[in-house]
């Protein structure tokens, strides 16, 4: 399905498995997420963004760039995504 990123505004392709009841989908899109609620008949109900978080050195040290990873929560269970979508652990 389509649905239109609330943080660029581009329309994007979200492949999303039929559902039996309202379902919340996390979309990570470039460098940046939104969250989405698909209904049992295929409707997208909401769209919002997704507000980053990211580690940083304490105290200004060094510029190093830390690996980003997106932590999904919900239903008593959370899941650890690296940026490129690859799960890597629950």
């Amino acid at each position: 399905m389509r649905v239109v990123c609330p943080v660029c505004r581009r329309s994007v392709e979200v492949e999303v498995p039929r559902v039996s009841a309202l379902t919340e989908f996390f979309v990570t899109h470039g460098d940046h997420a939104f969250k989405m609620y698909v209904d049992e008949e295929g409707f997208v109900r909401r769209v919002w963004p997704v507000v980053w978080l990211k580690a940083v050195e304490a105290g200004g040290g060094d510029a190093r760039r830390f690996e980003e990873f997106v932590v999904v929560v919900g239903g008593g269970r959370a899941a650890v995504f690296t940026m490129d979508g690859e799960k890597v652990a629950e």
